[in-house]
């Protein structure tokens, strides 16, 4: 990320977009997996624009994140396009309805950084940890308690490493890349194993 900024965030955002489509598997097919995972992504951008690029670019520390923010944004025209299909063919799906109302209100509502916290942290996050203590033995309560914990306190003390040791720039500017680069850090690890559990099952 420090070598290449803007390559590094780009490669991100399409990792975030296949990760983010899992959440709705196997409920639909791949390419509408995608539409709602491209979707969680970007329309925030579309109705956030300026809020956006300033978060890319404190990110970045480049002002050549235009393409990016003018791709995101073009492309939601079209994500508009396919979520109404979406809707149309799963009108009877209460449960997607609502996570596709979820979060065009949510883009639109909330600013960036709120709007990326709830949807990580919350809808993405309790879903993941779901889907994942499936494959931890259930009957021992003790052992995933202290995954969690493990994993948590680990969290928090690299986060304080990182804020304090390498990220530079005022305090929004390293709050802003200790939540993105942060995330990134974890997902792409988190998206790996997934996929390698996928591939032994």
């Amino acid at each position: 990320w420090s070598i290449l900024p803007t390559l590094s965030l780009g490669i991100f955002l399409i990792l975030s977009i296949f990760h983010f489509s899992e959440d709705w598997k196997p409920k639909l097919r791949t390419f509408e997996r995608l539409i709602l995972g491209a979707s969680a992504i970007n329309l925030v951008v579309f109705f956030n624009t300026q809020e956006v690029k300033s978060i890319y670019t404190s990110l970045t520390n480049s002002n050549n994140i235009n393409i990016i923010i003018s791709f995101q944004v073009y492309m939601s025209y079209l994500l508009f396009i396919f979520l109404a299909i979406i809707i149309f063919k799963n009108i009877k799906s209460i449960n997607l309805l609502l996570n596709i109302f979820t979060i065009l209100t949510t883009a639109f509502l909330l600013k960036p950084l709120p709007y990326f916290l709830c949807y990580f942290c919350l809808f993405h996050s309790i879903k993941n940890y779901r889907d994942s203590s499936k494959y931890l033995d259930n009957k021992n309560k003790k052992f995933k308690n202290k995954i969690l914990i493990l994993n948590l306190v680990f969290t928090v003390i690299l986060s304080i490493f990182a804020y304090t040791m390498y990220l530079n720039g005022s305090m929004e500017e390293k709050f802003l890349k200790l939540i993105f680069i942060g995330l990134a850090a974890l997902t792409v690890p988190h998206m790996l194993l997934k996929l390698y559990i996928s591939i032994k099952k």
